[in-house]
């Protein structure tokens, strides 16, 4: 999210989503590849785990894509607040498909994450309300 942000400012919101997904892209293959270097420890996965990361890169990418979009057509403020609810969704995903109930630390982390979301909303409803009878006023 960072990156796409960092690249699409400094880039302006004229470009294609995909430069923003090669940076981004780049960008992880260079933290992957000092990651195994560090470790010096290539492990080759099984099928499985090789189709689990393609199925979540692939989602990764769509769900990059679509930030990148929204990046170019809307202020920052709304899109990074929904680009932090998919942690609940997350968890909420988690539990549903693999059945692994969230730790304490999770449900503290999501609820702080709704509650951050309810207060802001609440704060541009009341400051549009103010802002509307303002002009009604005058």
């Amino acid at each position: 999210m960072a990156t796409a942000l960092t690249a699409i400012r400094k880039l302006g919101p004229g470009i294609h989503f995909s430069q923003s997904l090669i940076y981004t892209s780049v960008g992880g293959l260079i933290i992957v590849l000092l990651q195994l270097y560090i470790s010096g420890k290539p492990i080759v996965p099984c099928w499985q785990h090789i189709l689990t990361l393609f199925l979540s890169a692939l989602f990764v990418i769509i769900g990059q894509m679509f930030v990148t979009l929204a990046l170019q057509r809307e202020r920052a403020g709304p899109v990074a607040s929904i680009n932090t609810s998919q942690l609940v969704f997350a968890i909420i995903l988690e539990y549903i498909v693999f059945e692994v109930v969230p730790t304490t630390f999770g449900f503290v982390g999501a609820g702080l994450i709704l509650l951050s979301a309810i207060a802001q909303s609440l704060e541009r409803t009341v400051k549009s309300g103010i802002r509307n009878r303002k002009k009604t006023t005058d």
